[in-house]
């Protein structure tokens, strides 16, 4: 019986995952018919698929409880990646609060709920973005005192939207040093990459391909791999149950590594930088797969 792997995407993305074809293509030399599939096409049946690893699902953001609900009805037909109750976790960035809980060194962030009162924080430059949402999109950088209105006005959106506010600090260091991107494939260091910064002063401008094009291989420090384990380690599960991880770091003030964001549900993995990583992947996938299409032939 021939494995068979779906890796999801969305139907309203406008482009694949950037390592998409190189991992279908690394899947069928191991005899593994992967296809891409959208999440939100109704027409599929999941129960087809030995394994569906959750890839470019860019438009969750707007229906986060659909989407959490198909990875939970998906799981109950095939196997996942990364586990469903994982992306349910993941896609509420409410979650640093409870990697703080847990001692994990993270960037400071205050919660505004909707129906709540919104202030801006008493610090200097500070980024507003909702707690849903992926690829800074929906961010806001801002300076204290000169653009608390415009702060104000996108804080309101968001709750109009009916999602959470998240406040943080800007470190100004970001735009000298980026933000530091540490891949795991596994429960296993993989590679890292140095991403330049997104955010622009003054309002609401994001540029993502700003972040993109500025994207070179780095060497992590022992204190930053560290970190990234430290914080995995947090995730509901741990990490020995993950197919995939991506660890988001930016250094605060004192030059100390703090998380910015732990993605697990549909993070661009930056395979293309790390010489086997593709190959590794889809070991880890086949491997998954099979545990299934194993059973299904008892």
């Amino acid at each position: 019986m021939q494995v068979s792997v779906a890796v999801v995407t969305g139907s309203t993305v406008p482009h694949p995952d950037l390592d998409e074809t190189a991992l279908i293509e690394a899947l069928y030399h191991r005899a593994v018919a992967a296809e891409s599939v959208a999440w939100d096409d109704e027409s599929v049946d999941w129960q087809r698929f030995d394994a569906a690893v959750v890839r470019s699902t860019w438009n969750y953001e707007n229906n986060q409880r659909g989407f959490v609900a198909w990875c939970h009805a998906v799981e109950r037909v095939t196997r996942l990646a990364n586990p469903a109750r994982v992306i349910e976790w993941n896609t509420d960035k409410r979650y640093l609060a409870e990697l703080d809980t847990a001692g994990v060194p993270t960037v400071p962030t205050q919660y505004s709920s909707p129906g709540t009162a919104w202030e801006p924080p008493d610090i200097g430059e500070y980024v507003v973005k909702p707690t849903v949402a992926g690829g800074a999109r929906g961010a806001g950088r801002f300076t204290r005192g000169q653009d608390d209105r415009l702060a104000e006005q996108l804080a309101r959106r968001i709750h109009d939207s009916g999602r959470t506010v998240m406040i943080q600090p800007y470190f100004r260091l970001i735009d000298e040093y980026g933000e530091k991107v540490l891949i795991f494939l596994g429960d296993t260091y993989s590679h890292a990459v140095l991403r330049g910064p997104i955010l622009g002063p003054h309002g609401c401008y994001v540029d993502i391909t700003r972040g993109w094009k500025t994207v070179d291989p780095v060497m992590p420090s022992e204190a930053d791999i560290d970190l990234a384990r430290r914080a995995l380690a947090a995730t509901p599960g741990g990490a020995s149950q993950l197919t995939y991880a991506r660890v988001d770091l930016v250094n605060d003030e004192s030059f100390a590594p703090r998380v910015l964001e732990v993605e697990l549900t549909e993070p661009c993995l930056f395979l293309h930088h790390a010489p086997g990583a593709v190959s590794q992947l889809a070991d880890l996938i086949h491997v998954l797969a099979k545990q299934r299409s194993g059973r299904r032939g008892l």
